[in-house]
């Protein structure tokens, strides 16, 4: 088994204790901290602004006369809702890098 793992050092991959002998110096810990906090306050608001829209979005726009509110709700929680979720999620990640990540220049 362990030649299995030292052979993907030839893929580039490397062994689980050797990342933790290599400190990353160009990112730190903390930093990414913040960025996973950001983006994860980004999808719980998005969560809760796709499944709102998605539910007004849906009772407006169905034909359906039986169950049309409950169509509205289900859509905008289990549909609508996650999907922004996500987009909001990568959106928050990916703004809250810090400028010299972005090529902005320190």
């Amino acid at each position: 088994m362990l030649r299995f793992w030292r052979s993907l050092r030839g893929y580039g991959l490397a062994v689980a204790s050797e990342w933790r002998r290599q400190p990353n110096t160009e990112y730190g810990g903390q930093e990414m901290g913040k960025q996973l906090a950001i983006g994860f306050l980004y999808g719980v608001l998005g969560y809760a602004l796709g499944a709102v829209g998605g539910g007004l979005l849906v009772s407006l726009l169905s034909s359906n006369t039986h169950d049309r509110s409950l169509e509205a709700v289900m859509t905008g929680a289990f549909v609508i809702g996650p999907f922004v979720s996500i987009v909001a999620f990568v959106v928050g990640f990916v703004r809250a890098k810090p400028a010299r990540q972005r090529g902005a220049g320190a």
